[in-house]
């Protein structure tokens, strides 16, 4: 079995223990902390940590090129001026 198919599968072994415990009465903290865990361990908790963390560096990397890079575009290049101010202010995908 592949790892994420593993991580699933245990994620939800796990999620039984958990309902388990809780019908037990184990204290709230002890079952607290194993929600921790399974949020961590999930596949979709993976995957929104992953899209975040390339937003994030997607937003940074453009903001670093907006104002280091397209400024020393227009000066250089003064001709460009008019393409790279319509890239700074154009939206992803718009026109």
């Amino acid at each position: 079995m592949h790892p994420p198919g593993r991580r699933s599968l245990r994620a939800e072994l796990f999620r039984t223990l958990l309902a388990g415990e809780v019908r037990a009465g184990t204290a709230a903290d002890v079952v607290r902390d194993g929600v921790r865990v399974l949020h961590s361990d999930g596949l979709l908790w993976q995957l929104r940590m992953k899209c975040l963390h390339q937003c994030a560096f997607v937003h940074m990397h453009h903001g670093v090129e907006d104002a280091t890079l397209f400024p020393q575009v227009q000066v250089r290049w003064p001709q460009t001026s008019a393409g790279s101010s319509r890239a700074r202010t154009t939206p992803p995908g718009g026109r």
